[in-house]
C-alpha cells in the first residue's frame, strides 16, 4: 500500500517547476499580470525622472530617487527636497497557448493602479546629509476561479461520461521597503554613503484543483480528485546598501554594494489537502477505494531571501544630452526551503508523515544575473528635458530549477523595460511625466492539466506536455514630483 501512496503523491504534488508553471498559465492570472515577478529584480524602477532614465541612475543626482540606486548621491542635494512619484495605471495584456489543451489560445487583459514610493531629503549641514525612502517594490494580487463541464470518454469504453473540474487560484504579493540613507561628502567631487532598509513582505496563496467524473448517477459510481493549497506568511527583513560617487568635469562614476538580507522577524501558515476516491478499479487490489492526505503546520519561520549585488554606472555629459548607464550584477543564491517548521506536523492519515513537508514547504533559489540599463536626457531649445530609457529585467530562476514541494516563484519571463518622458516646471515644481512599455515571453512551459487527456491513470490531470507558452505586455502612465 505504501508503495501505491508515493506513486499518488509523487504524481500529485511532487512538481517541478515547470509543471507549477503550467498551473499558473491554466488559471491565467499570475502576478506577470501586473508585472511584479517575484524572480525579476528590475521589474519597476524608483524616483520620478530615474524611472524615465531607466534606472540607469547609479552614476547621478537627478532626483532623490537616484539615492536608491546609490545612496553617496544624496549628498550632493543642495537643499531640503520631497520626491514623490507613483506609475499611475498600467494596461496589460496576456497571451497564453496550449494551456489547459493543444491549440487553446487565451487573452487576458488588466488594468492596474500602483502605489506610490516617496523620497524626503534632508540637509544635515555643509557635507552631509540624511533622506527617508519609502517604496513598493513588489505590488501584487489576483484571484481567479475556472469551471469545465463536458462530456469525455474518461475510462476508454465508448461513452462519453461527465466531466466536471473547477480551478481556484489566488495570489496576493506586496513587499513595502522603508529605508533611512545618510551620505557624506568627501570632497566637493566624491562621497559616500549608507542605507538601510527594513522590508515587510505578506504573501497569500491559494490553490485549489478538483476533477470529478461521473459515470453512473443512480449507482453513485463517481471518481474524484481534490487538491487544495494554502498558505500565507508575513516576513521583515534587514538590507544594507553602501555606495561611492565621483563626479567629474562632465564625467560621473558610481557604485552601490547591497548585502545579503537577513530575516528579523516572520511567522507562515501552511496547509494541503488530498482526497482521491473511485480509483479501485484502475490500481492493484491493496490500493484502498479513497484516499485523504489533510497537512498543516502553523507558526512557522519564513526564510525568504534578497541577494547581495553590486551596481556600477556611468553618467557622460554633452552640451544638449546626457547619457546614463549603470550595470548591476546579483550573487547567485542556493536553493533553499521558504519555510522552517517550529511544531510538529499534522498529517492524515499518521502513517504516512514523511510527505508532510514536501506538501507544504516551498522551494526557490536564484542564479548569477547581470541586468543592463541606458537612459539618454536630451535639452531643447526651450528648456525642455526629454527622457529615454531601456533596461533588462532577466528572469533569476536557473535553467535548471527543480524544486520540491509547491513553487511559489511566478514565471520565468525575461522582460525589457523602454520608458520615454518630458519633464516640466511648474510653479517651481518639477514635473516628470511619461509611458513605459514592458514586455516579456517565455516559452516551452509544461501544461497544468490537459484536459482531452485526463483519465484515471493519471489522477484527472491528463498527460501534460511541454508546449505551452506565453506572451506578457504592459503599457504604464508614469507621473512623479520634486518639490
Amino acid at each position: 500500500m505504501k508503495r501505491h501512496l508515493n506513486r499518488i503523491i509523487n504524481s500529485l504534488f511532487h512538481f517541478n517547476y515547470r509543471q507549477q508553471c503550467s498551473l499558473i498559465i491554466f488559471g491565467l492570472l499570475t502576478n506577470t499580470l501586473a508585472l511584479s515577478q517575484d524572480n525579476n529584480y528590475w521589474n519597476q524602477q524608483y524616483g520620478n525622472l530615474s524611472t524615465l532614465l531607466g534606472g540607469a541612475v547609479t552614476a547621478s543626482y537627478t532626483d532623490n530617487g537616484s539615492i536608491y540606486y546609490n545612496p553617496a548621491t544624496l549628498a550632493f542635494r543642495d537643499s531640503v527636497r520631497v520626491s514623490f512619484s507613483a506609475a499611475l495605471y498600467s494596461s496589460n495584456l496576456m497571451k497564453i497557448t496550449n494551456s489547459t489543451s493543444v491549440d487553446s489560445t487565451s487573452r487576458v487583459y488588466g488594468f492596474k493602479r500602483f502605489p506610490i514610493s516617496l523620497y524626503p531629503v534632508f540637509k544635515l549641514n555643509a557635507t552631509s546629509s540624511l533622506g527617508l525612502i519609502y517604496l513598493a517594490r513588489i505590488y501584487s494580487n489576483f484571484d481567479f476561479h475556472e469551471y469545465v463541464d463536458a462530456r469525455k470518454d474518461i475510462d476508454n469504453d465508448g461513452s462519453n461520461e461527465q466531466f466536471i473540474s473547477s480551478f481556484d487560484y489566488k495570489n496576493d504579493l506586496s513587499e513595502d521597503w522603508y529605508g533611512v540613507s545618510y551620505s557624506k561628502l568627501l570632497s566637493s567631487k566624491s562621497s559616500i554613503g549608507i542605507a538601510t532598509y527594513v522590508s515587510y513582505r505578506r504573501h497569500n496563496y491559494i490553490n485549489n484543483y478538483t476533477a470529478d467524473v461521473v459515470f453512473d448517477v443512480a449507482k453513485r459510481d463517481y471518481l474524484t480528485t481534490d487538491i487544495q493549497h494554502y498558505m500565507t506568511y508575513y516576513q521583515y527583513s534587514g538590507i544594507f546598501k553602501i555606495g561611492y560617487f565621483h563626479e567629474f568635469d562632465n564625467f560621473s562614476f558610481g557604485c552601490a554594494l547591497t548585502l545579503p538580507s537577513f530575516s528579523i522577524f516572520s511567522s507562515a501558515l501552511s496547509t494541503s489537502r488530498l482526497y482521491l476516491t473511485g480509483y479501485q478499479d484502475y490500481f492493484p487490489a491493496d490500493t484502498i477505494n479513497s484516499l485523504l492526505i489533510q497537512t498543516e503546520a502553523n507558526n512557522a519561520k519564513a526564510n525568504h531571501k534578497y541577494p547581495s549585488s553590486l551596481n556600477i554606472g556611468i553618467k557622460k555629459k554633452f552640451d544638449n544630452v546626457s547619457i546614463y548607464s549603470s550595470a548591476e550584477v546579483y550573487l547567485p543564491i542556493q536553493k533553499y526551503r521558504l519555510f522552517d517548521f517550529n511544531n510538529e506536523l499534522n498529517g492524515i492519515p499518521p502513517v504516512y508523515p514523511s510527505v508532510t513537508d514536501l506538501i507544504l514547504n516551498s522551494e526557490t533559489e536564484s542564479r548569477l544575473l547581470l541586468n543592463l540599463a541606458f537612459g539618454m536626457q536630451i535639452l531643447a531649445k526651450n528648456g525642455r528635458i526629454t527622457s529615454l530609457g531601456l533596461c533588462t529585467d532577466f528572469n533569476s530562476l536557473p535553467k535548471s530549477f527543480k524544486p520540491r514541494g509547491y513553487n511559489t516563484s511566478f514565471g520565468r519571463n525575461n522582460i525589457y523595460h523602454l520608458t520615454v518622458g518630458r519633464e516640466l516646471t511648474v510653479l517651481k515644481i518639477r514635473v516628470n511625466g511619461g509611458l513605459k512599455f514592458s514586455y516579456g515571453y517565455s516559452n516551452n512551459l509544461t501544461q497544468f492539466v490537459d484536459m482531452n487527456s485526463a483519465s484515471p491513470s493519471n489522477f484527472l490531470l491528463g498527460d501534460r506536455k511541454p508546449i505551452s507558452d506565453y506572451r506578457i505586455m504592459a503599457l504604464s502612465l508614469l507621473l512623479g514630483f520634486n518639490f
